[in-house]
């Protein structure tokens, strides 16, 4: 478990960010993913406007010193073209848990600040004052997924890889998770800040502490059987 936030972050203006499933230089994507090119106004076959689109709004969004989680699928890229022609072109101290479409990984060592499978990252109520608990801690995996560590005592699950297509079984289900891609409902084509998504979780626990609604889930789980 990492505690890499401190006060400072807040201090200095640095702000945490959440992103995933770019496909930057991926030429199929605009056939998965139509919504995009209507959104931003550009031809579907033009995955060049895809990019400069997708640049565009991180730039607008991401500050040069913010901290971004990326949730895999980053780039279809080759490594020397991430390394000279996308990552310098993006702001931002970058954090990258992979994806399945993220095969130049091995290449990029020391390009993120950090590349890893997956991640948890606790948050502190006294870096982030809108943190209404002691802390809020997030694991973070390119996939949705069933249980995770500290589930049962109020971590919440972030994921990327399904494209929006998650979004109504994850709002149904009682769990603690969210598609934080760019095509997911969270997002709507934009990075995630974190305190958009600890809203949308307290949203979702009914203004409960994340241990509060957990516990609940579980006896209720238990009076079903």
């Amino acid at each position: 478990m990492e505690k890499e936030i401190k006060k400072q972050s807040e201090i200095f203006g640095v702000k945490v960010w959440f992103t995933s499933d770019s496909h930057i230089q991926h030429r199929n994507i605009l056939k998965h993913c139509p919504k995009r090119a209507e959104i931003g106004g550009f031809d579907i076959n033009d995955v060049e406007a895809h990019d400069k689109w997708l640049i565009d709004i991180w730039n607008k969004t991401i500050g040069k010193r913010d901290i971004v989680y990326i949730l895999g699928d980053f780039s279809f890229a080759s490594s020397e073209i991430i390394k000279k022609q996308i990552l310098p072109k993006l702001n931002g101290q970058k954090y990258l848990i992979l994806g399945n479409h993220d095969k130049s990984s091995e290449h990029l060592q020391g390009y993120f600040t950090q590349i890893t499978q997956m991640k948890e990252v606790v948050f502190k109520k006294k870096n982030f004052p809108f943190i209404e608990e002691d802390s809020f801690r997030v694991f973070m995996c390119h996939y949705p997924m069933v249980t995770w560590p500290g589930k049962h005592h109020g971590v919440v699950n972030v994921h990327g890889h399904c494209h929006s297509h998650l979004d109504d079984f994850n709002e149904q289900s009682s769990d603690l998770r969210v598609d934080i891609g760019i095509d997911g409902k969270l997002a709507d084509f934009k990075p995630i800040s974190l305190e958009k998504l600890y809203h949308y979780f307290k949203h979702k626990t009914g203004g409960k502490t994340f241990k509060e609604y957990v516990t609940l889930q579980k006896e209720l789980d238990t009076m079903q059987f």
